[in-house]
């Protein structure tokens, strides 16, 4: 079975839809404009389109999923990707629209199922990345080490911060509280508004946003500019 403008090559390979590439023995491949390369690898899902599945036993069968590795799938969740020996994409839309952690006084950059997720493991089945650079932007990744440097400033913060206040109390504490106050404030406002914006522009751009998983920022927003 070969769709139109289609290539299929190996025993048993097909290629039921159009501009699609099976190679391998055994690949299923029923997904228009979508690649199978390997043993026994399986594209479907419907009338699906834009899979990629690299590696023997790789199955897709979601919307412009993606899986690479021997045994890994991306099953669940549209744009997604399984990377990797045995991974899986196992989140659902479901999970995804749960609210995200947030530590007191921070928060989260809300995500959308128009991207996916990237899975390099499995339940059960965790691998670690490794060589991973220091993060700079909110959505970055952090490593061991810039958590090591909070735990380190977070030790010495106590003695810095009771030093500064012996050497300028002695005449303008309470300036010096309210001068310190209002950095802290305008250093949290610019962090917040940054974040605003990167949110709307993500709406402007047709993703689909959980407003209540913003309404913390926009609340401490509208505190911060009372305040000014």
């Amino acid at each position: 079975m070969l769709g139109a403008g289609s290539v299929g090559l190996g025993i048993g390979a097909l290629v039921g839809k159009d501009n699609s590439v099976s190679i391998g023995y055994g690949v299923y491949n029923n997904s228009r404009a979508s690649i199978g390369i390997g043993n026994a690898v399986h594209l479907s899902g419907g009338n699906k389109s834009y899979q990629i599945g690299i590696g023997n036993d790789s199955k897709v069968t979601v919307e412009r999923g993606i899986a690479i590795g021997d045994g890994a799938q991306s099953t669940t969740l549209a744009n997604s990707v399984a990377l990797g020996y045995r991974s899986v994409v196992d989140y659902t839309e479901t999970e995804l629209a749960k609210p995200r952690y947030t530590a007191r006084g921070s928060y989260s950059i809300p995500s959308s199922s128009k991207v996916g997720v990237l899975s390099v493991g499995a339940r059960g089945n965790e691998r670690r990345i490794i060589n991973v650079a220091s993060g700079y932007r909110d959505s970055d990744a952090v490593t061991v080490s810039q958590l090591k440097t909070i735990e380190d400033r977070l030790d010495g913060a106590t003695e810095k911060a009771d030093s500064k206040v012996r050497f300028f109390s002695v005449k303008s504490g309470k300036e010096l509280q309210a001068i310190a106050q209002k950095e802290v404030d305008y250093k949290n406002y610019v962090r917040l508004k940054v974040q605003k914006l990167t949110v709307d522009a993500r709406k402007a751009d047709g993703k689909q946003i959980n407003e209540a998983n913003i309404k913390e920022i926009v609340d401490q927003l509208k505190e911060l500019e009372k305040k000014t």
